[in-house]
């Protein structure tokens, strides 16, 4: 029997693969759990429109960040926070900060792109890394000053 996978299970396949399996193992396991369905042809179009449709999301996304990227090259983030008088803040920066700064400035990128080893907890100027769903890398300049 035919089947297309719906849900990774090991040794099956992945999502989208349609795959020959026997009908017992298809009726008593794969389906009644949700890990597959039959491979009908309304099944095989639903499931070709879906990675069709996946894949546009993900070449939106490459471009977003592609364009993501030529702003970040020249990007210099200024944040300021509150801190005591020998610069140590009273709150960390964190990546979901830099990401608020940098959507301020209309570069908008996700948390999990930012690449700090530890959040920041003084002023000054620090490099920040960032790796992209493109598949760009690189790092910005990112400036703490204390809050007047």
């Amino acid at each position: 029997m035919e089947i297309i996978v719906v849900k990774y299970h090991r040794g099956l396949g992945t999502p989208g693969q349609i795959k020959t399996v026997t009908a017992g193992y298809a009726q008593n396991f794969l389906i009644p759990k949700g890990l597959a369905v039959p491979a009908t042809p309304a099944n095989r179009a639903h499931w070709r429109a879906r990675a069709d449709h996946t894949a546009k999301v993900q070449q939106q996304a490459v471009a977003a960040a592609q364009q993501a990227a030529k702003k970040l090259r020249t990007a210099t983030v200024t944040i300021t926070a509150p801190a005591n008088d020998h610069g140590t803040l009273f709150a960390a920066v964190s990546v979901s900060r830099i990401v608020a700064a940098l959507a301020a400035q209309e570069i908008i990128v996700q948390p999990a792109d930012i690449q700090l080893s530890a959040p920041i907890k003084h002023t000054g100027e620090y490099p920040v890394g960032y790796r992209l769903v493109s598949g760009e890398q690189g790092s910005f300049r990112i400036s703490i000053m204390a809050q007047p």
